[in-house]
Parts: structure tokens; sequence; C-alpha cells
């Protein structure tokens, strides 16, 4: 391959570099999509096959000349090539690796688990004012946690994130109205800041049960009639220590207001996660809350049907 064709090359590479790196950093909505970082991925490997053609279509009309100079002559002009490119290289790499490279998390799938809890205020709002107060009871019962699990990754493959935090909102598109928005723990625990080595499921709500059997058929026979109440847990005033069980924020959601979607209150419900890390890219995505319901309801059988399951086998 000649220079020029190595200079042509090298331009198409960054070229190429230059447009994903638009998409990816300029485009603020393609940050939404769950493989974006995929396109990072691409846009360094293009970035960096581009510099190194363009090195080699600078280093290659120089071969000659090398040839024709001793070792003793080429070894000063080579330490001084390298006093140069060396921190210029440094550099690159540094920004690139600030840019570009960094972990970031990747949506695995809506986890459901049952569980028995207690909350000592259980705070339900009117789904059209959320200044309106309901009611406010002790609780104390099942209900199915529904989990956003992701996965930490750092060029598609596990890596360790620290001080993983996530924030949930739940937002009325109809009339632009944030009903609900704050910090949310992590599952295993409850705790609200975690390191995340591998995968962890950011819980997103509860499903209150109640007299309802936790179970796949009941949830979505309430969804279509009378309504299930969705409870975000609320974080202790003040620091961000484990969810104690002390204050969860409630909504009875119902699918039976109108055949027509765009007329159905529950259609224009939508769930904004974000969650953040230490030098990380930040996840930042909305979900349809019906949507986010029926994925989480039949996400995997609930531990009550396996156990009825098992009591007939037996």
């Amino acid at each position: 391959m000649n220079t020029l064709a190595f200079i042509i090359a090298s331009i198409i590479m960054l070229t190429l570099s230059l447009i994903l790196i638009a998409f990816t950093l300029l485009l603020g909505k393609l940050r939404k999509i769950d493989h974006i970082h995929y396109l990072y991925f691409s846009s360094f490997l293009f970035l960096v096959t581009g510099i190194v053609l363009a090195l080699l279509s600078i280093l290659l009309p120089l071969l000659p000349l090398i040839r024709a100079i001793s070792f003793e002559q080429l070894q000063p002009i080579a330490t001084s090539y390298i006093e140069v490119v060396l921190p210029t290289g440094s550099v690159t790499t540094t920004l690139i690796a600030v840019f570009l490279v960094r972990p970031y998390f990747r949506k695995t799938q809506i986890t459901n688990d049952l569980l028995e809890l207690t909350i000592s205020q259980l705070q339900l709002k009117d789904i059209n004012d959320k200044y309106h107060i309901i009611s406010q009871n002790y609780y104390r019962g099942y209900v199915m946690q529904c989990a956003l699990r992701v996965a930490s990754e750092h060029f598609a493959v596990p890596t360790v994130i620290k001080d993983a935090i996530g924030w949930v909102a739940l937002i009325n598109k109809k009339n632009t109205t944030q009903l609900h928005g704050t910090y949310s723990p992590w599952a295993y625990g409850f705790n609200y800041v975690v390191d995340v080595v591998g995968e962890e499921s950011l819980i997103l709500f509860f499903i209150i049960c109640g007299n309802l059997p936790c179970n796949p058929e009941s949830v979505q026979k309430a969804l279509n009639s009378d309504g299930v109440t969705v409870a975000f847990p609320v974080p202790p005033p003040f620091q961000l220590r484990a969810w104690d069980g002390h204050l969860a924020v409630a909504f009875k959601v119902s699918a039976k207001e109108s055949a027509k979607e765009q007329d159905n209150l529950l259609y224009n419900l939508w769930l904004h996660v974000k969650i953040g890390g230490l030098d990380t890219l930040t996840y930042d995505k909305e979900f349809r809350l019906i949507d986010l319901i029926k994925e989480c309801v039949y996400s995997k059988k609930s531990k009550t049907t396996e156990s009825k399951e098992l009591s007939k086998k037996e």
C-alpha cells in the first residue's frame, strides 16, 4: 500500500470516527438506547485505526531516508521522535479514555421477586393530584418487587463500578407532571449506594398485593379492573443509609378507564430511571409504566405459584 492509500484510509477512518462521536456525544436522545455503548466502542476503534494509518502515512516516506543512514545517526533522531510522540500519544489516550472509554450500565432484564415487607407508612396519593394524600397506613404483607437488573461493563466486558446510585421518577406525560421522584435502593440489602460487580438490581417499585394473591393472573386481572397499588420506597431524610421500611409513596393505577390507549391515564404514565457511578456514563432511560408492570409480572413464576405447583405434585 503506497503513502496516498494510507492517507486516504486514515481520512476515511477519522471521518467515520467523528461521525460516530457526533451521534453518540452530540445527539443526547441516542444515549437512551440500550446498546448505544457499542457505538462508543466502534468510534474508538475507528479513531485509533485512523491515527495509526495517519502515522504510517507520515513514516512511509521516511523509510528510504532511514535506510540510508547508519544506526549511530538514527539513534538520536529516534530518541527525539519518541520524546515528542509518546507524550502526545499519552495525552490522546487519556482524552479517549475520559470521553469515550468509560464504564457503563446495560439493562439485562426486569426482575420480579415475591417479598414479605413491613412498611410503617404506606402513603397512598391521588394519581391526578400528587399533593392529595388519600390514606397513610401501616402495611405488613406480600409485595411483588419489580427491579431493573443492570450489568456493569467496560468495552462490553464485565467490570467493577464503584458508588453506583439510582434515581426513579414517575411522570405523567399528558400534562408533563412529575408525580414522584427520589433515590431508589438496590434490591440486595436495600442499600442506596453500592459497588456493582457484575450485575445488580435497582428497585423500580413494589406492587402491593394486600388481599390480592401475588401471582401474574391475579395482578393482571386487578390491573384491568379496580387497579393495582404501585409503591416507591422513600429514603430516610438527609442521608442515604439503607431503606428501613419507614415510608413508601404509592399510587393506584388501572387500565380500565378507556379502550383507547391515548385516552387512558396508565398509558401516559412513564418511569424515568437514571443510574450513575464513579467515572461512569450515566444510564438514562424512560419506560412506560404499564409495560414495566407487565414485564415484571411475567418475568418469571412467583414463589407462590411455584409452591402451589410443588404441593400439587407431592
